[in-house]
């Protein structure tokens, strides 16, 4: 597998892509901690702590990676943690975008009640295209996210541990590459939100199919 990013957050200070590398956006009383270990990792000893610690609104905690050359197709995964979510609220955890900046993928997970759903944001046909999807999701437990797309044959797929939630045809105008990734939390929320992130890799090749899991979809 060729990986364009493969980060588990196990280097301590800091990151394993190496010092520099990603870039952060953290607003005023947000915060994010790459050597985090309050909870126990999807894998390894620490994970990404993104922190939306301001008094309500629209804030980010992330870290971003421009790449020098845009990539396709890209097969991304990722495992997200969700510390607590309240009915109502929103967390955007994964904004892909094409050298034009225009969305290649999203991800987002709701609340309503005691439905959490997935929407997936993508780029089709001139514009951005938006699907939700009801699945077995919850907070206080890790899930492993994972996105392809392949422009060249019109291909846009997301999955949700083992589940399918996004199988879509590319058509007209549509992102061409991958070049931007913000992974994260930038959500309308309340203070004291969390979201971790652990084994990101990034691939123009394929998925790595036997992930070393500590405790992905139990709490």
């Amino acid at each position: 597998m060729a990986d364009v990013i493969d980060e588990s957050f196990e280097a301590n200070p800091g990151y394993d892509m190496g010092s520099g590398y990603w870039s952060s956006i953290v607003d005023t009383g947000c915060s994010i901690d790459p050597d985090y270990t309050g909870v126990t990792p999807a894998h390894g000893s620490q994970c990404l702590q993104c922190l939306h610690g301001a008094t309500g609104g629209s804030y980010y905690a992330l870290i971003y990676k421009t790449l020098t050359v845009p990539v396709k197709p890209y097969y991304i995964e990722f495992r997200v943690y969700l510390v607590a979510m309240t009915d109502g609220e929103a967390f955007n955890i994964a904004h892909l975008l094409d050298a034009n900046t225009n969305h290649c993928g999203s991800t987002t997970v709701l609340r309503s009640g005691s439905t959490y759903t997935i929407r997936t944001t993508y780029y089709s046909a001139g514009s951005s295209q938006e699907y939700d999807n009801s699945v077995l999701f919850t907070a206080g437990a890790w899930h492993r996210i994972r996105i392809l797309c392949d422009p060249d044959n019109h291909i846009f797929k997301s999955w949700i541990d083992d589940t399918q939630v996004g199988d879509y045809t590319l058509t007209g105008v549509h992102n061409e590459s991958f070049q931007y990734g913000y992974f994260g939390i930038y959500s309308w929320a309340d203070v004291g939100k969390e979201v971790l992130i652990d084994g990101m890799k990034i691939s123009t090749t394929g998925w790595d199919e036997n992930p070393i899991e500590i405790n992905v979809g139990e709490e």
